[in-house]
């Protein structure tokens, strides 16, 4: 959201309007909430926004967060070890408080109703007067979210979609709710067409053979298993992930790790700074303020390697990044694009060229799988499966030298 209002303040010269992160339009002089001639606009805040409020459903919300509270309570007077007299006493208090709650409650959750309802109507009427939307990674609007926002913007008789990965759903549902949000395609560009013409960075893949399976990783294995010993905690995938790099970074290239779990991110957190690598790691609970000063070391060589869940799947422009490694594994083809999307960007300095690194995983059926699939996808793209490496990067050959030490 800020890197579009950003984009269009500077590229453009218009003055954007901010729906989200704690915001909702600009403050004028007098107090009063107005909207600029564009707005950017998180789907989240719009949809919570958008929820049709009932008097019940506040006072459950009020009533469950109170529950919450005393059962917290009670759990911390049962861990310490407190006589059963006394945990049935707790009991009965905070029922008795409970029912005395009730009336003051009941009253809270009239309150709060009313307010929702009178948000909705507000952003309804607001979602109302825009003629043009643009919908930025708009496979999103297979999702209900999406959709139901844009049902609201019943006068938005131009929309302009942008994805890379339209209709890709497994699910012919969502395929459908992106059909009735946009249209039909109607202009497609090829990775192929963007890279020749150098608008995307040519993408070099290596897909890397493991070598010796994980102790205790079987073929039948089931996945969530698989997945912990084979990807997360498997030191010869973890120990050839930083490896390579030590390596990108003695060329002057900066790396994006992209893993899904967070303790995955640590690991190798650890092991970067162990080789003596400038490293970060960001994920969801990172603030907006906190990625994007990670972002801009990363793009200004303050560091040499920014680690990143599933946050930095989708938005993110960061022409710096040299090397792209996949950690994650995983088989969806929306999100594998996405992730090679990140290094794909025009590089400002030195070819115009991204590497890119998967592995096999051959030691269980269900990431031996995955692997196959990933590497289809790569090897079906034209303008991605010819550059598929035998064995190795050639840094040389391609235009990089070392750096000095």
């Amino acid at each position: 959201m800020y890197q579009m209002k950003d984009a269009f303040e500077h590229d453009l010269k218009v003055p954007c309007s901010v729906l989200g992160d704690g915001q909702f339009g600009s403050m004028d002089d007098d107090g009063h909430r107005s909207i600029k001639r564009m707005s950017v606009g998180m789907v989240q805040t719009l949809m919570s926004r958008l929820e049709q409020s009932t008097i019940e459903k506040q006072f459950e919300r009020l009533f469950e967060s109170k529950s919450k509270a005393n059962d917290k309570v009670i759990a911390a007077q049962r861990k310490a070890g407190v006589s059963k007299t006394v945990l049935a006493n707790l009991i009965d208090k905070h029922s008795k408080q409970m029912t005395a709650a009730a009336k003051p409650m009941m009253a809270e959750a009239t309150k709060r109703h009313r307010e929702q309802v009178a948000i909705r109507e507000q952003t309804i009427r607001l979602l109302a007067i825009f003629e043009f939307v643009i919908l930025e990674e708009a496979h999103e609007s297979s999702g209900n979210s999406f959709f139901e926002v844009l049902r609201h913007c019943k006068n938005a008789n131009y929309r302009l979609a942008l994805t890379g990965t339209p209709f890709m759903k497994d699910d012919e549902e969502a395929n459908m709710r992106l059909m009735a949000s946009s249209g039909p395609i109607a202009i497609k560009v090829s990775e192929k067409l963007l890279i020749d013409r150098g608008i995307l960075a040519t993408p070099i893949f290596k897909i890397v053979d493991l070598k010796t399976s994980p102790p205790k990783l079987h073929r039948s294995s089931p996945w969530d298993a698989a997945y912990r010993i084979g990807i997360v905690d498997n030191v010869e995938r973890n120990l050839h992930i930083a490896d390579e790099v030590v390596r990108a970074s003695s060329y002057g290239l900066s790396s994006m790790v992209l893993t899904q779990h967070k303790r995955h991110g640590d690991i190798l957190l650890d092991l970067f700074e162990a080789k003596g690598l400038r490293a970060e790691y960001i994920q969801g609970a990172d603030d907006q303020t906190e990625r994007k000063k990670a972002l801009y070391k990363l793009a200004t060589n303050q560091i040499d390697v920014l680690i990143g869940t599933t946050i930095l799947d989708v938005g993110v422009d960061v022409p710096a990044v040299g090397l792209i490694v996949l950690a994650g594994g995983g088989k969806a083809e929306v999100a594998l694009r996405q992730r090679i999307g990140r290094g794909l960007r025009c590089k400002k300095r030195g070819p115009n060229i991204a590497f890119v690194i998967d592995f096999n995983d051959p030691f269980n059926n269900h990431t031996k799988n995955h692997a196959n699939q990933r590497k289809q996808i790569i090897t079906d793209t034209e303008g991605f499966g010819e550059n598929i490496v035998p064995r190795d990067f050639d840094f040389r050959a391609l235009g990089f030298e070392r750096k000095v030490a």
